[in-house]
This record gives C-alpha cells, sequence and structure tokens, in this order.
C-alpha cells in the first residue's frame, strides 16, 4: 500500500521535472483509490478523469474514484473552442460514452431509499445575521451542535463570543494534529453522553472525520461543501431526522463571509446554493440538486483551463502544442494566491528534544571528514 496526497498525484501525473518523473513507473501496475475527489477544483474535475484514464490504459493501472458528490465526467459539446482546447481531440477514446468512467453503484437508486434520507436543511433568513446572532441561534438548541464556518477567524471570533466553557470546542488548522485528533475524540465522548457539545469548526471537519451530531450549522458555501457538511449530520440514522441550518454569515460592516472567500468562478457556486437549496429540502432530494450543480459546472467552465503562475493557460492546449515546460509548473495549490509554505517544529512539550537531536546530527554531517563518517550521521 502506497499512501499519498492528492497534490504528490495529480502533481506527479502533470509534472516534467526529473525528481517527480522517477515515481512515474511507481505508478504502473496500480489499483488507485482516490477519495472525496469533489475536493480537486471544479475546472479539474474532467480533465482529471480523462487524463487518469489515458494514463491508466498506458500503464496497466486502475482507479476507482469515490465520492458522496460525484461530479459529471462527459464533454460538453462546445463548438467556439479552439481546436487546440478541444478535449475530445485530445481524449480521443474519452470523448465515446462506452469510454467513459461508469459507476460502479447506482446512486440514483440508493439515494432514494428512506436509510440515505437522514436529515433536512432549513434557512436562517434573519437580516444582519452575524457573529452574535448566530451565538443566539446556536444556544437555543438543546442537543450537541457542529458549527462549521468558512475561516479560522470566523470560528475564533464565535468561540470567543461563548467565553470559556469546557463544552464549547474550538477546531482549525492553527492546532497540530495531535490536538485535532484529541479535541475530535473529547466530542465524541461527550456525544456518547448525550451532552450538549458545541463544536466550532473550518471545513476540516467536512470529510475524513467520522463523527454524528443531531443539529449542523453551515455558513454560505458551494454545494459539494454544504453536502460533506450535511454528512455529519444523523450520520448513523440513529434519529427520526437530523437537522442542518444554512446560513449567511454577515460582517460587522454588513458583507457576507462567504463572499469574500469565495470568488471569481466560485462566487457562481455560492449563487447556485441561494437558488437551488429551498427551505426544507431533505438529503434524498439533494441527488438532483447535486446533477444540476455538476451539469451547471461541466457546460460554463472550459475543461483544462486553469492559472498556471501567473497566466491563464488551457492544459490540453498545452499539451497539442508539446509546452511541456510550462505544464510542468502546474500546482494543484497555487502559491501565488494561497502564499509560501513553511514548515515548524512544535515540541509537544518541555522534555521533548528530539528536534534539538536532529539538528545535532545535521551539523556533525556536515562537519564530517570524509564520505564514510559523513554517511553514518546521515543514516543516523
Amino acid at each position: 500500500f502506497m499512501i499519498t496526497t492528492f497534490v504528490q498525484f495529480f502533481e506527479t501525473l502533470m509534472s516534467n521535472h526529473n525528481s517527480t518523473m522517477l515515481k512515474l513507473p511507481n505508478f504502473s501496475n496500480r489499483i488507485f483509490l482516490i477519495d472525496e475527489v469533489q475536493a480537486l477544483p471544479p475546472r479539474l474535475y474532467i480533465f482529471f478523469a480523462a487524463w487518469l484514464k489515458t494514463f491508466c490504459e498506458k500503464n496497466n493501472s486502475y482507479a476507482i474514484i469515490s465520492t458522496a458528490t460525484m461530479p459529471h465526467f462527459s464533454f460538453p459539446i462546445k463548438t467556439h473552442l479552439d481546436a487546440l482546447k478541444k478535449p475530445e481531440l485530445l481524449f480521443k477514446s474519452f470523448d465515446k460514452k462506452e469510454n467513459q468512467p461508469y459507476e460502479l453503484l447506482d446512486a440514483k437508486k440508493y439515494f432514494a431509499e428512506d436509510i440515505f434520507n437522514r436529515y433536512k436543511i432549513d434557512l436562517i433568513q434573519e437580516e444582519n445575521f452575524d457573529t452574535k446572532a448566530l451565538k443566539v441561534h446556536i444556544e437555543t438548541q438543546s442537543q450537541a451542535v457542529l458549527v462549521i464556518l468558512n475561516t479560522i477567524d470566523d470560528t475564533k471570533k464565535l468561540y470567543a463570543a461563548f467565553g470559556d466553557t469546557e463544552n464549547v470546542i474550538l477546531l482549525n488548522t492553527h492546532f497540530i494534529p495531535m490536538d485535532r485528533r484529541r479535541k475530535i475524540a473529547l466530542a465524541k465522548e461527550k456525544l456518547a453522553k448525550n451532552e450538549k457539545v458545541i463544536i466550532i469548526s473550518t471545513q476540516l471537519i467536512e470529510a475524513g472525520v467520522d463523527i454524528d451530531f443531531p443539529i449542523v450549522y453551515r455558513d454560505l458555501c458551494p454545494l459539494p461543501s454544504l453536502i460533506q457538511s450535511a454528512g455529519r449530520c444523523n450520520r448513523n440514522n440513529k434519529r427520526a431526522m437530523g437537522q442542518v441550518y444554512f446560513f449567511n454569515l454577515l460582517d460587522e460592516n454588513g458583507k457576507s463571509r462567504a463572499e469574500l472567500i469565495y470568488k471569481n468562478e466560485a462566487k457562481e457556486f455560492l449563487e447556485f446554493c441561494k437558488t437551488h437549496i429551498l427551505h426544507g429540502v431533505t438529503e434524498n432530494q439533494l441527488y438532483g440538486v447535486q446533477d444540476l450543480f455538476f451539469k451547471s459546472i461541466s457546460e460554463n467552465l472550459t475543461i483544462g483551463a486553469y492559472k498556471i503562475g501567473n497566466k491563464d493557460e488551457n492544459m490540453i492546449q498545452l499539451v497539442n502544442e508539446a509546452k511541456f515546460e510550462t505544464l510542468g509548473k502546474f500546482q494543484l495549490i497555487d502559491q501565488s494566491f494561497f502564499g509560501s509554505q513553511y514548515q515548524y517544529y512544535i515540541r509537544e512539550n518541555e522534555n521533548d528534544k528530539s528536534y534539538d537531536v536532529l539538528i545535532d546530527l545535521m551539523f556533525k554531517m556536515v562537519k564530517a571528514e570524509g564520505y564514510e563518517e559523513s554517511t553514518r550521521y546521515k543514516i543516523e
């Protein structure tokens, strides 16, 4: 088993760097299990499905992709596109319906079952719904509550509004993984005892965290995020119906917090939710809404269009023009947008000296006399 990240996987498939390409032989004769594929940028859904399928065909590999919010993978017909940008010309076999990815499960059939009707979504349509109003609304609940907000600052602000209380837990990526696991474990203990625990979290809890709340609050977001968040509500179907509240959190100037985060095309995804998520919509009704959402993405976004560095590029055109040096600069997480990444070592406690030991060995390796001594320190 090889366990890796989206960044490592997809950037390896796109890269032309020697260090990355050396990994490609490990990708042949493999079965890829790719979970939560909706976490990719929406304009890359179809491109990567076609790219991955072509790679698998050439390298005796298979890919299984899974998500509760499965995108559409067929090419929309766009006659106005330049020939060099047309996906059907680059991915010739993918263009035939029988060669496109097929469903292992009939999702429509299963979503019709009662077991997949675990919650309903109600809209909070109060004017001036800010942090203070959100706190008041949460306090009316008699059961445990999960609140998912769009930014770390929003989670801190709401947590501060509740004051220092042991039943309110703050969860975001400013905490190291060990602390996040401890907080989730504590919340599960309280849920098991039917205590009214409140978790205030960013979207880190949306995927990969098996936790079950009777009530979930979610700030305005694109449809896949809403469905992933709602998946933490009545997750184990122990209640007749879970309750999800969907709202548009405003700042002190009356501006939507979501619209400050989701810009450009992502803003259109917010507008889709405002239009199609109606008061009282239930889980089994969301399948049809999903279908509309992914159809609108495939029709309104250009496949393979992506910003590489500071320039808008089309990855299909780059392949057709053999501009692999430009294509090789592709980054799934664009540093020009998100900033540079730095790594820090945070001591577990005051007795944790492991970092100091490594630094000491590193300096010994650098100052070593001869290859043999240097290698010994490197191995150590």
